[in-house]
């Protein structure tokens, strides 16, 4: 958990460390992928345009691997449902998350549309974004929440992503891609990890590098 002096050091070095992160950023087209907010901060950071539509919500955890390990399926149509018929209701409930605009992409894959006003919006979006994606200009990341264990962080570490990261409390056996996050060691999940997670993983370092690698 954020101590109160870290949390006060990280606001005011904020302005500071995403300016230069700006700088040394070369790749301004990279398409991020992500199971919650993470991926709209980074671009809200770096000034980068939405090159996916992984902004403003949430992915339960193996819904997210699912679509990850059958990402074709991210082009289908969204079919909204009231969220009280949802699988993941008593976890939703237990999170005070139960008044967002949610669809399916598949039966058993849901999107979350968290900070979005309505459906109509949500979908517009939606839509829009998934065209911009460049599967070979992603960065792909995951994280220990919602509804997260050790071997779901192990099948995304098997997905045949050459950039992806998964924030962790530990250090996971099997799955080098996890990236443990001191600040939440001993917790049962890692959250606003967008807060920390450039202290332990560097996201301009791997977005450089698949521009490196296009060429």
């Amino acid at each position: 958990m954020l101590s109160k002096n870290k949390k006060a050091w990280l606001s005011s070095t904020r302005a500071i460390r995403n300016l230069w992160g700006r700088i040394r950023l070369r790749n301004r087209n990279v398409s991020i992928i992500s199971n919650d907010c993470w991926g709209g901060r980074m671009c809200k950071f770096y000034k980068l345009p939405f090159h996916s539509p992984f902004v403003g919500l949430f992915i339960v955890g193996p819904d997210y691997v699912k679509l990850l390990e059958n990402p074709e399926v991210i082009n289908n149509k969204l079919e909204f449902f009231p969220i009280t018929e949802s699988k993941w209701i008593d976890y939703l409930r237990s999170v005070n998350q139960t008044s967002h605009p949610v669809a399916h992409l598949t039966p058993d894959i849901e999107v979350h549309f968290l900070h979005f006003p309505d459906e109509s919006t949500a979908r517009a979006k939606w839509e829009r974004r998934v065209k911009r994606i460049d599967w070979n200009n992603a960065i792909v990341k995951f994280s220990q929440r919602d509804v997260c264990d050790d071997e779901l962080i192990r099948r995304f570490d098997r997905l045949p992503f050459t950039h992806k990261v998964c924030f962790t409390t530990h250090p996971v056996d099997g799955a080098s891609s996890a990236v443990p996050l001191p600040d939440f060691a001993g917790e049962d999940h890692v959250s606003l990890c967008w807060n920390v997670s450039n202290l332990s993983w560097s996201f301009v370092r791997h977005a450089n590098a698949l521009l490196r690698k296009s060429r």
